[in-house]
Order: structure tokens, then C-alpha cells, then sequence
């Protein structure tokens, strides 16, 4: 749906942000904005491409064109964004799942390295997103979810997340 979000100099402009409802670690990808919206990459969109999108009428600069992931989700970071970067299970080899023993995919969590700069919205899109990854058929985790840093690459268990946004973790089986 489309809304009125706020750019890095207060004004606004639209943006194709997803319904809280339909947030989950199924999804390809997220970006996380100071306010707690969620832009969703959808499965056929390519992250750097969208990434690169959103910097462009983020930061009202028409050079942030075609950037690779990694360096895009590095700038929003540095911006004070979190990015959600989620791998299905068809997209990985077989060895990794082999190894893991994920059953849908895994994702990546990128947080700023100055976690000061998170905001109260920020933590509670985590949570939510956080309280997504949970089976209906058990009480375990859909997907293998990790989460640091960037750029220092600092790992985050989901535990010392879940402390940081000051929540507890829920009961799995609801």
C-alpha cells in the first residue's frame, strides 16, 4: 500500500510500504525505516535494485543506481535503517540445508553499529517481525535467522535482540 513517509530531511514522499498484517521471515527482503515502516522486497525484485530505489528518493540523489546488496544495505545502515534480507530453501544448495536443518530458508538481520540510533518504532517492527518466525506445528523456528552489525559485522542473537528492544520472547506456540 502506498503512504507518506518521511525522507532524511523530514519531508515526505510516497513509498509502497507493506500492511503490518501480512509481515513475515518468509519474505524475501525488508527494509526497516527510522519510523518502523516495512518496504518489502518481493520475491522477484532484485535487493540492490530495490535498496538502490529507496536510497534514491530517500536521499533525494539520483546516483544510487544499481548497487550491489551488500553496499546498499550498508548505506541504509549507516542511515540508521535496519535491513531484513531473507533466502528461501529453493534458492540455497542442498548442502547448506544439510548442514542446518532449516526447513524454509534463512535469513540476515542488519542492525547499525550504533545500536543508539535505533528508535522505539524500529524495535517493535523487529519484534514483530521476530514473532513471525515461529511453526505452527511446533515450537520451533520456520527459518535460521541471524542477525549483526554493519559494517563491523558484530553478531546479535535473537536473544540479546529481543533484550535490546526490551521485550520478552513470547510463548511459540500461540
Amino acid at each position: 500500500m502506498e503512504k507518506m513517509i518521511r525522507d532524511v530531511e523530514g519531508n515526505f514522499f510516497k513509498a509502497d510500504v507493506s500492511n503490518l498484517n501480512d509481515i513475515t521471515v518468509l519474505a524475501a527482503g525488508y527494509i526497516i525505516t527510522p519510523d518502523g515502516e516495512f518496504i518489502g522486497i518481493e520475491d522477484d525484485e532484485d535487493h540492490g535494485d530495490k535498496f538502490s530505489c529507496y536510497l534514491r528518493e530517500y536521499l533525494k540523489d539520483n546516483r544510487f543506481v544499481g548497487l550491489i546488496t551488500f553496499d546498499a544495505a550498508l548505506y541504509l545502515t549507516q542511515l540508521g535503517h535496519i535491513v531484513y534480507f531473507g533466502i528461501k530453501m529453493e534458492d540455497m544448495s542442498g548442502v547448506y540445508f544439510q548442514k542446518s536443518g532449516s526447513t524454509k530458508g534463512l535469513a540476515v538481520l542488519y542492525l547499525p553499529d550504533d545500536l543508539d540510533v535505533i528508535t522505539s518504532e524500529q524495535k517493535q517492527a523487529v519484534v514483530k517481525l521476530l514473532n513471525t518466525n515461529k511453526s505452527i506445528f511446533g515450537n520451533h523456528p520456520i527459518i535460521e535467522l541471524d542477525s549483526c552489525t554493519l559494517p563491523n559485522l558484530n553478531p546479535i542473537s535473537e536473544e540479546e535482540l529481543r533484550e535490546f528492544c526490551n521485550c520478552f520472547k513470547e510463548d511459540r506456540t500461540r
